[in-house]
């Protein structure tokens, strides 16, 4: 489960199929994550001329985004410098899938076949996991890692916030990027009409889903 890779003077840590580099930046998995992606591009070009669209879609599910969706909810930690290059080659791939030129807009794309970009799909699963965090689904080495402001001991008032998760306020941005901070943060920004359907998780994540296509 867990592998030391070396990479020069540093050393990356595999654990569960995700790279932890020496400074949390995830830089070193995005790179793992891009090459073996770049490389399904060509199957994607060698079938483009034989499958339909549908059938397209099921070989960029498995070869594209089935890779950036595992464990995707840590790549919140990641800079925009490592996330973009992920960003063009999904782009790329979904191109492809469509029959469309290389430098076709994706964005229509993206919502044509309900295809999460990858900023969304990383949202839609931080989301996914505070859902399940907050329905109990979660190991029980989750449990307590976050309140809600109303078990705050020195709450008193039934404030509109009360059932928002409370966040310790950070300066350091390595800090308010991780998942302790990030995450809770994101499901408090969450429309309200959106967590009134919380206990049909499915129609939840339906919903959400529909949401953040959305907001492309």
């Amino acid at each position: 489960l867990v592998k030391m890779i070396p990479d020069g003077k540093d050393k990356s840590i595999r654990m569960l199929g995700v790279l932890l580099d020496n400074n949390l930046n995830l830089s070193e998995h995005c790179k793992f994550l891009h090459g073996k992606i770049s490389r399904s591009l060509f199957s994607l070009n060698q079938v483009k001329g034989i499958l339909n669209k549908e059938c397209m879609k099921l070989v960029f599910n498995a070869h594209v985004q089935s890779h950036l969706e595992y464990c995707s909810n840590i790549l919140s930690m990641a800079s925009e410098q490592y996330l973009k290059p992920l960003k063009v080659v999904q782009k790329k791939a979904l191109r492809i899938v469509c029959g469309k030129k290389y430098n076709e807009h994706t964005q229509p794309l993206f919502k044509k076949e309900k295809i999460l970009p990858l900023a969304q799909l990383i949202e839609f699963n931080m989301i996914k996991f505070m859902a399940d965090y907050k329905l109990g689904r979660l190991p029980n080495a989750f449990s307590g890692s976050w309140i809600e402001n109303n078990q705050r001991p020195a709450h008193r008032y039934n404030l509109r916030n009360a059932h928002e998760f409370n966040i310790p306020f950070v300066r350091c941005i390595s800090f308010f990027k991780h998942p302790l901070f990030s995450f809770p943060r994101i499901w408090n920004e969450l429309p309200e009409y959106l967590k009134m359907n919380l206990e049909n998780r499915k129609s939840f994540l339906d919903n959400l889903k529909d949401h953040l296509l959305n907001e492309i």
